[in-house]
């Protein structure tokens, strides 16, 4: 059984069909800006099947940690690899829609019903990758929406949702499509871990930081055996 960890994980979707995307635009309305946004939202909201590879930096309290991700999505099925996670070690997180399992490179597999799930049942860590794939892509998650602020161009700069405030520091052209490269989430105070509230002191941090190296289509040949 793998040791369990202290440290809690917070906070990756992508990629289908050419979509085209609104153009850069400076000095917008307000009214521009919305009409651009929602643009936006309808061309990246089918793109499902991906492979995205970045890196993922935590901070917990007093506790950080940085590992590689590499996730491969296609529609409703995903393996996400955390490496580096464990001194070096690694970690395989499929989901299925009936189930998710967990495997490590020395340990039995973990199974549960979401990755979310299976990942806090092995290690301690929360990583919401529901919400994160709509975030990575630069748009929110079904939950309601406490905040959001955009950019000229209709883009999300600033979203908050879910008891996260997610801040997006770049964007970047992949497959001639524009996707948040740089991402900052912070955990508000009603969604930090216990264990983060209790232990990091009067102003607890939880953060996450994530770049995106890479964003690739998934190829619809490979979706039977995704």
């Amino acid at each position: 059984m793998i040791a369990r960890r202290s440290l809690a994980l917070g906070m990756c979707v992508l990629l289908g069909a050419c979509v085209q995307l609104p153009v850069t635009r400076q000095d917008t309305t307000p009214t521009q800006r919305e009409s651009l946004w929602q643009e936006r939202q309808a061309a990246l909201a089918g793109y499902l099947k991906w492979d995205l590879a970045g890196r993922l930096a935590v901070r917990a309290g007093d506790q950080a940690a940085s590992v590689t991700i590499i996730w491969r999505r296609r529609d409703r099925s995903s393996r996400i690899d955390l490496i580096g996670a464990f001194g070096g070690g690694r970690v395989t997180i499929t989901e299925e829609s009936h189930g998710a399992s967990l495997q490590s490179s020395s340990d039995r597999a973990v199974t549960g019903p979401t990755a979310e799930a299976v990942l806090y049942r092995a290690l301690g860590w929360q990583m919401p990758f529901t919400q994160l794939g709509y975030w990575l892509r630069g748009l929110p998650g079904p939950q309601t929406v406490e905040a959001i602020e955009l950019d000229d161009s209709g883009r999300l700069l600033k979203l908050v949702q879910s008891g996260w405030e997610v801040n997006y520091l770049d964007y970047q052209s992949y497959d001639s499509v524009e996707l948040p490269r740089k991402i900052y989430a912070r955990a508000l105070s009603e969604a930090l871990p216990t264990d983060i509230r209790t232990s990091a002191g009067l102003d607890p941090q939880f953060t996450v930081k994530i770049v995106i190296n890479r964003w690739q289509k998934g190829s619809t040949s490979e979706d039977e055996s995704a």
